[in-house]
């Protein structure tokens, strides 16, 4: 099932060829092309220097989650802003608030002060009914599990106190949507904007594909430290592994939930290469580099530009160098973050429970191991890629013990006891 890979200790640095690759894309200026360069050229300053913003080998967890009233319904305005309140008149919660035309002043998130770099903040993914709650990092998976259910409790007890509830749902059920969930704020008008571009090319107009991105919700796990821009061979691991460790821990869903998740990515960026598991033909940072030049650009009807990619707007794209990567639609099912030096996992659904969220976030580090000691399954780049669609596509990612076991015994090499979570998921999951 398994086999080693070699040479995955040597350190690369591919980023040397990002001048070759921006200009292979051709209609980009010179200016363009500068500003890409310095920004990558930052990503990889020398860590002795600069340090990794998320430490090496540090787990952290975006869950998202619906917010929805007494009947079932999702949440307008008023009755989020309520539970993100009464969430930051708890004792040692801090709320941010932003001026908007639509609303007026609003809170956009509520931090707790821990004192930690990243401190962990509830904010609103989609407004106003889907929560994001971005847990701090921890060294022990047990750490992490303490602040998973501590924050999910309090969260859950500012919703009741507003008359609501979260749902452990991955996707919306089409009852409890409502007209609402069209967000009117400035960023989620843009985001339907350039997805109805890229649908309209092919003839579809589709408002519920548009804003597909409102009824899905997802655990995602970001690990720490990789330093994976210098070895690219590290990601190319994890994406090898992603159709044996990935995405079964989403058997807490149904596969009627898991194909609801992903039917709107493959309907809405079809064709483009950066779209759930990359269209590459291995993962490295040329090609990495070169499909985000290709793909689409999120923007309002104010940008020319909207909908288009980099290689095909060139000049057009008015904006600096980090805006443009906010901007291009990078929404690999791994995808790395240069800001934080972190590797992102965005394939699983939501999970029900803290105790599914924190298991999901011990096999995706169990992963890391296995990509770094290169430990990965016998199969191509490409038949991974097709093998993982076909799941994808079908719900179905069933439970393979031999991965449950392989995840424990890569756990035990870090000495802190962390294999059993991996065991109590699977328990909960059969019961």
């Amino acid at each position: 099932m398994w086999r080693t890979v070699s040479g995955t200790g040597v350190l690369y640095n591919e980023i040397g060829n990002a001048d070759r690759v921006w200009r292979w894309l051709g209609r980009m200026t010179e200016e363009i092309v500068k500003q890409l360069e310095a920004y990558v050229a930052s990503i990889v300053a020398p860590v002795a220097v600069t340090g990794l913003p998320v430490a090496a080998w540090t787990v952290g967890v975006e869950h998202e989650c619906f917010v929805v009233d007494a009947s079932g319904g999702v949440v307008d305005h008023a009755q989020s802003q309520a539970l993100l309140q009464n969430l930051s008149a708890l004792p040692g919660w801090t709320a941010t608030h932003a001026h908007t035309v639509e609303f007026g002043e609003m809170i956009v998130a509520v931090a707790r002060d821990s004192g930690r770099p990243f401190a962990t903040t509830v904010k609103l993914d989609h407004h106003p009914h889907l929560l994001e709650i971005a847990f701090s990092y921890y060294d022990t998976l047990h750490a992490l599990a303490e602040e998973v259910r501590s924050v999910l409790s309090l969260v859950e007890r500012a919703a009741a106190r507003a008359n609501l509830r979260l749902a452990t749902t991955s996707v919306l059920p089409r009852a409890a949507r409502r007209p609402w969930v069209e967000s009117e704020l400035p960023l989620f008008r843009s985001l339907r904007h350039y997805r109805a571009l890229l649908l309209r090319r092919r003839g579809i107009v589709s408002p519920e594909l548009q804003n597909y991105a409102a009824f899905i919700a997802a655990t995602q796990t970001h690990v720490g430290g990789l330093a994976w821009w210098t070895r690219p061979q590290l990601v190319a691991n994890l994406l090898l592994l992603e159709s044996s460790f990935g995405a079964w821990p989403s058997a807490a869903a149904t596969a009627g939930n898991v194909q609801a998740r992903w039917h709107g990515y493959s309907e809405v960026f079809e064709g483009h290469p950066l779209a759930g598991f990359p269209n590459l033909d291995d993962w490295d940072i040329p090609q990495w580099l070169s499909a985000l030049g290709r793909s689409p650009l999120a923007a309002g009807p104010e940008h020319t530009w909207a909908g288009e990619s980099l290689s095909t707007a060139g000049a057009r794209v008015d904006l600096d160098a980090a805006s443009i990567f906010d901007a291009i639609r990078d929404l690999q099912i791994i995808r790395p973050r240069p800001r934080l030096g972190t590797v992102e996992f965005r394939a699983d659904p939501a999970q029900p429970t803290a105790d599914a969220i924190v298991a999901t976030a011990a096999l995706r580090l169990a992963g890391c191991i296995a990509a770094d000691l290169g430990e990965v399954p016998a199969r191509s780049f490409v038949e991974a890629r097709t093998h993982w669609w076909q799941r994808a596509r079908s719900g179905v990612f069933p439970v393979d013990e031999r991965i449950l076991d392989t995840a424990a015994r890569l756990l035990h090499r870090r000495g802190h006891g962390e294999e059993q979570l991996v065991r109590a998921f699977v328990c909960s999951d059969a019961a």
